[in-house]
């Protein structure tokens, strides 16, 4: 009898410690991210709780649903190429059916204008062994050139096989 006691104590007291431990869900906000323009969804984009690491990432349909186990009120939604944008929620609510939708964030750049300066078969890299290496074996190309006489008399083929 001891012994079953122990051992039931054994197995039940982690699962309960750990059920302690958890705090409950006070709130879940769940929805969907699109461009205002076109008013597709925009796969892959953050969802985070604001002064936090907890939050998610858009699925491919653009929906999303982040659990609020501290009662966070602020949500930031961000993605590369797209206007950040902060929501303010009610804490310990369970808020569905977001629909956020982010602005596109459009840079002008300057010109950029690329040109090559380097002569063919010159390096101008100095101090970088990779070009000492290939400049001595251009430089030795004919003495470690095989000779043009070269035959073969046997031929052996091997075959290595893994079990």
């Amino acid at each position: 009898m001891n012994k079953k006691l122990i051992v039931l104590i054994t197995i039940l007291l982690p699962i309960i410690v750990g059920a302690q431990q958890m705090p409950p869900v006070t709130g879940a906000e769940e929805g969907v991210v699109v461009d205002v323009r076109t008013g597709e969804p925009i796969p892959f984009a953050q969802v985070v709780f604001v002064g936090s690491k907890v939050g998610t990432t858009v699925e491919t349909s653009g929906h999303f649903k982040v659990e609020n186990r501290q009662g966070f009120v602020s949500l930031m939604v961000g993605f590369v190429g797209y206007k950040k944008q902060i929501l303010t929620l009610q804490a310990n609510r369970v808020t569905s059916g977001l629909r956020i939708e982010l602005e596109p964030d459009v840079y002008n750049l300057g010109e950029v204008k690329v040109t090559a300066s380097r002569r063919k078969g010159h390096y101008s890299r100095h101090n970088n062994p990779a070009v000492d290496l290939v400049n001595d074996v251009i430089a030795n190309k004919e003495v470690m050139r095989p000779q043009k006489d070269t035959t073969w008399t046997e031929y052996e083929k091997t075959i290595l096989a893994t079990m």
